[in-house]
């Protein structure tokens, strides 16, 4: 009898390993790097998914957009391969409507908008997301109304941690109206 607890428990027991790794999987964005196939890849995210973008650097993504959730213990994380090794320059947006996310490691450089407001990362109705260990250089718009991270409509319990700012002609971090709990600490500024 004990022999046959222990064969079932380890047959359970693999199942429960399976199950966690079918459910947490490395995405990573096609290459060339476009707003498509970051688009897909975002798109297909699960919680607990990790979406890599490949070391770079990609002129002109242009704006997209989250709506999936992650889940408290299972968030789903936007980062780059390595550490400060992707770089966005020109046109870009990126728009979380979901819930518990991570988006970390990137480089946010010579980000520049015709429009009179713009924001490189904004978090829409986002609770529970962190942005961290990002670096936004030379951000700015037509009329210097630029943030690097916007949070708003509803946004609440983010936080907004060790992202470094320099050379930014507007708000490194806005906190509209409607967020709530936003924790912002560690974050330098030159």
């Amino acid at each position: 009898m004990e022999k046959s607890f222990v064969r079932n428990l380890t047959v359970v027991s693999i199942i429960l390993c399976l199950a966690i790794e079918a459910c947490c999987s490395d995405i990573r964005v096609a290459t060339p790097v476009t707003k498509t196939t970051i688009n897909t890849a975002i798109e297909s995210a699960s919680p607990g998914d990790t979406i890599i973008v490949p070391d770079g650097t990609y002129n002109n993504i242009g704006a997209f957009s989250a709506n999936a959730d992650g889940r408290p213990k299972s968030k789903i994380v936007f980062k780059a391969k390595t550490p400060g090794k992707v770089t966005f320059t020109g046109s870009f947006g990126f728009t979380n409507h979901g819930n518990h996310w991570i988006v970390r490691d990137f480089v946010f450089k010579d980000i520049y908008s015709s429009k009179a407001t713009f924001k490189v990362i904004q978090l829409v109705n986002s609770n529970h997301t962190r942005v961290t260990n990002n670096q936004f250089i030379n951000i700015t718009s037509a009329k210097n109304i630029s943030s690097c991270i916007r949070l708003k409509n509803g946004s609440s319990d983010c936080e907004i941690d060790h992202n470094y700012f320099k050379g930014v002609r507007g708000a490194n971090i806005a906190n509209l109206t409607g967020s709530y709990r936003t924790y912002i600490h560690q974050s330098n500024c030159s």
